[in-house]
């Protein structure tokens, strides 16, 4: 029994000496395990060679776990923030093919009128396409600037780097008026 103190006392004290080590986590994880700590009282207080190799080896599958699963942890986050943003872009833009809640099996794309009927047809106005007053009301309320993006791009059917030129501003600004402006047009005919 006084064997066991003196034995407890020397590994106490080892760690305080070496306070700084063992206040990591990693470290403090790994003697949550009593045969571990039972490794290191052998190799402290006896010498065993064995024992020190022994721990050596189990703190190196240890760490290399640990490692591991904190790796794999930042990959399912990064997964999951990519997966989500991607979410976000498909969700802001208008779904021309997908059914309206106010009109039961109606697509917007069906609303839209078929100019290519008549030949003699040409539009040159977007506000000539809606049909929808919310829709119409919303398009009014739209910058300037984002009007003649829409109207460039689906009636002139130009490409958001044609407009960008036209313009004078770069192509990501061009993108973003455009997804603001359909986002607001969406919102117009979603919201009841």
């Amino acid at each position: 029994m006084l064997k066991e103190e003196t034995k407890t006392s020397t590994v106490c004290e080892y760690m305080k000496e070496n306070d700084h080590f063992f206040q990591q986590p990693i470290v403090k994880r790994f003697l949550e395990n009593k045969a571990n700590v039972s490794l290191l009282q052998s190799a402290l207080e006896d010498g065993n060679q064995q024992a020190d190799e022994m721990l050596n080896r189990r703190f190196q599958e240890f760490f290399l776990k640990a490692r591991m699963a904190k790796y794999i942890d930042k990959l399912c986050r990064l997964h999951a923030l990519s997966f989500e943003k991607k979410h976000r872009i498909q969700q802001s833009q208008l779904l021309l093919d997908q059914p309206t809640d106010h009109e039961k099996g109606q697509t917007l794309i069906q609303k839209i009128p078929d100019c290519h009927h008549n030949p003699n047809t040409t539009l040159e106005c977007l506000e000539e396409v809606f049909t929808d007053k919310r829709l119409y009301d919303a398009y009014q309320q739209l910058g300037e600037r984002t009007k003649v993006i829409l109207q460039d791009i689906f009636i002139h059917q130009l490409t958001t780097y044609e407009i960008a030129e036209k313009l004078g501003c770069s192509q990501q600004n061009v993108s973003k008026l455009k997804s603001l402006g359909l986002k607001k047009l969406r919102e117009a005919i979603t919201d009841e």
